[in-house]
């Protein structure tokens, strides 16, 4: 596990969302409101988020493992942006708040 996959002090579970071709066209036509859909788990309960994509880094080289800038214009989770680490093979991550910019 590399150290970007671990999750933040406070993580919501990303227990689904788009594929690698959604995360990128979402990101292109983010103009056009091309937002996508992460699911995040809570014990029993599942909430979706909708969010617009304003970046996204390869976070290992895999092809597979994305570090994202989101937006949530709802402040659904409480903030507006956000950021994630995602697995697009897998459909798993976590989500939260931004951390620094100091490192």
């Amino acid at each position: 596990m590399t150290e970007q996959q671990k999750s933040p002090a406070y993580p919501h579970h990303i227990a689904g969302g788009p594929s690698r071709e959604e995360l990128f066209d979402a990101l292109r036509l983010q103009h056009k409101h091309g937002d996508v859909s992460f699911t995040l788990a809570y014990e029993s309960l599942q909430i979706k988020v909708r969010a617009s994509i304003r970046g996204i880094r390869s976070e290992d080289g895999s092809g597979d493992s994305w570090l994202l800038c989101l937006y949530n214009p709802h402040g659904l989770l409480g903030l507006t942006h956000l950021e994630a680490y995602y697995n697009t093979a897998r459909r798993k991550g976590w989500m939260g708040p931004p951390r620094s910019n100091s490192g």
